[in-house]
């Protein structure tokens, strides 16, 4: 027939319980897990001879550093953008990035 209001209740507690300690659990493993990890330094601002790509704005390119570039924005964890700009006027036409990835 069914737990009940009085079931649900006992069994509601129960589980806000276990969850709030298992919320304190995993907060606690992440503070830890923090406090043991190396401090990381922030990217550089500008070009160096390392990375030779600015810390922020657009980088214009050409295909041979592609991989270097899309590499480098992963290091920043960077999400990149490939615009292709070759200009190409026929829309079926295939450019250099499609070809090249």
């Amino acid at each position: 027939p069914g737990v009940g209001a009085s079931g649900f209740a006992k069994w509601h507690e129960a589980f806000v319980a276990e969850l709030k300690a298992f919320r304190e659990t995993k907060a606690a493993k992440a503070l830890k897990r923090e406090a043991s990890a190396e401090p990381t330094a922030p990217p550089p601002k500008g070009p160096s001879a390392a990375d030779p790509f600015p810390a922020e704005g657009p980088w214009t390119i050409g295909m041979p550093k592609l991989l270097d570039a899309i590499e480098a924005s992963h290091r920043r964890r960077k999400t990149p953008l490939l615009v292709d700009a070759t200009g190409s006027e026929d829309a079926g036409a295939k450019t250099l990035i499609d070809t090249f990835l």
